[in-house]
């Protein structure tokens, strides 16, 4: 996750005047990039797209070659891939090289940056053997891979031959090698996720972050990790680093999905909250707090979702990508009327007043893309609050929730992640859906809701409960020298810094 953020920093202190097209996910009519062509191990993207692993992981549940060899395992991949090679054989595409210091028997390793495509459907890539290649060094393998990459970690710019001299000599007894040695080796931990693993139902369905969740919850249940907290690592977005997180925007969702997750958990457990991560720039990184909700409050907001959905006349068809994006906006609507605070449809109006977008625009302005992507942090939260309550759905939280069922049944039609409108058709598809009969209808429930409140913001403070550990995520505009906050000049200083 680090390395995203300084990614997607890199990209905007570089780019101020707006993020390069080509940093954005575009429809699908012509790839952005081929990364087989010749050269290929060139192609270097500053950013990561978003929810690419989600978006692989679907598309191959779809085919009907690779649907029964596809598996989502609890805890980290790298383990259970070296195990599968070193038992039997075969090369591992990887971008980690971390598998090197794994053990893999006779199995080989290959990188993506160097698959090349040759024509006839056929792949070159060049093939690493760990085996071969320690053979070859005088050192005795497995035993010795894990204290080469030591050596070389505390000694970076030793050349290889003196990192082989090194490990000639027995391997260090100190504690920092010995927690270095855990990260390669099967532990207790991965032991535990293994077994926790086989207790969650459809975990092979599971998107990989919203897997990570529902084990600690099962973790929390069984009694292995009670003294730990719940945490939940966020995708990374292609969003402005001088603004607030754009999953700011979607919290109540995610806020939901956390507080139905917890109802698996005995009662006298004592979980209040759950830490997430989104933007994360250091290792002390702290996280967020996200309280969980008490039932009455879960009911509510079970309630205020559904009623948005209701809100859809007949010119939006409820199993079509608009739907998804109407109801997104809806509860953008909803939660920013209870606070007070401006709208995503309000900032998209100012954006598109006399803007005339050029089909020969290199750059996007970074504000457009923060909405587009706080609109995809809505879509997300939705598939977390999805998956959440279809992993621990049970007659217990059907009697306590009774618009669960409602909930679960209306959120099985949504859209997957491969089917994200890219960041030009969201904010098209936003501003036909300003026309729609269906927000009138909108319109007309939230004036219900919170007619007769004389401050929505003090209703909204028990719904939203973020609370702020780490306010690194805006500290880049200060960094950089600009001010995405109080530029008179600058339409999207609506969005204010962390603070």
């Amino acid at each position: 996750m680090m390395r995203a953020t300084t990614r997607l920093n890199r990209l905007y202190v570089s780019h101020l005047q707006g993020c390069p097209v080509s940093c954005l996910a575009a429809d699908d009519i012509e790839a952005d990039v081929d990364i087989y062509k010749s050269g290929g191990a060139d192609v270097c993207p500053l950013t990561d797209p978003c929810f690419l692993v989600p978006a692989v992981l679907n598309c191959l549940r779809e085919s009907t070659q690779y649907r029964k060899i596809t598996e989502v395992v609890p805890g980290e991949a790298d383990h259970f891939c070296a195990a599968n090679v070193s038992k039997y054989g075969g090369v591992l595409i990887t971008s980690d090289s971390d598998l090197l210091v794994h053990n893999l028997g006779e199995g080989q390793v290959a990188f993506f940056r160097d698959l090349h495509a040759e024509p006839g459907h056929c792949f070159k890539f060049l093939r690493f053997a760990p085996r071969q290649i320690f053979d070859k060094a005088g050192l005795a393998y497995p035993e010795k891979a894990i204290q080469l990459a030591y050596e070389r970690k505390m000694a970076p710019q030793a050349t290889l031959s003196r990192l082989i001299d090194m490990c000639l000599k027995p391997a260090p007894l100190s504690a920092d090698y010995i927690e270095f040695v855990e990260n390669y080796t099967i532990s207790e931990e991965v032991v535990r996720l293994q077994k926790v693993g086989l207790e969650v139902p459809n975990l092979n369905d599971l998107d990989p972050r919203v897997s990570e969740l529902v084990l600690e919850f099962y973790s929390r249940r069984s009694g292995m990790s009670m003294n730990s907290s719940i945490r939940m690592f966020l995708p990374p977005l292609t969003e402005c680093p001088g603004l607030r997180s754009a999953w700011d925007k979607s919290t109540p969702i995610r806020q939901l999905a956390y507080s139905i997750g917890s109802h698996i958990l005995p009662r006298k457990d004592g979980c209040l909250q759950v830490r997430e991560f989104r933007r994360v720039e250091s290792i002390s990184h702290a996280g967020r707090q996200i309280r969980l909700l008490p039932t009455n409050l879960m009911r509510e907001y079970l309630d205020d979702i559904l009623s948005c959905a209701e809100c859809c006349e007949d010119d939006i068809q409820r199993d079509g990508i608009k739907f998804w994006v109407f109801l997104a906006m809806a509860l953008d609507k909803m939660e920013s009327t209870r606070k007070g605070e401006e709208t995503l449809t309000e900032t998209i109006d100012k954006y598109f007043v006399g803007l005339t977008a050029k089909s020969g625009d290199t750059s996007v302005a970074w504000g457009i893309v923060h909405v587009a992507a706080q609109m995809q942090g809505t879509l997300y939260s939705l598939r977390v609050l999805q998956q959440t309550l279809r992993s621990v759905f049970s007659p217990e939280i059907d009697e306590a929730l009774p618009e669960a069922t409602g909930l679960y049944t209306m959120l099985s039609e949504l859209i997957p992640v491969e089917l994200y409108p890219c960041t030009t058709d969201l904010l098209r598809i936003a501003r036909e859906l300003q026309k729609s009969r269906s927000l009138y209808a909108l319109d007309a429930f939230l004036t219900k809701k919170f007619c007769g409140n004389e401050s929505p913001d003090n209703e909204g403070e028990e719904i939203e409960s973020t609370l702020t550990d780490d306010d690194s995520e805006s500290a880049l505009s200060a960094k950089s020298g600009t001010n995405t906050n109080n530029d008179e000049n600058n339409l999207f200083s609506v969005l204010s810094l962390e603070g």
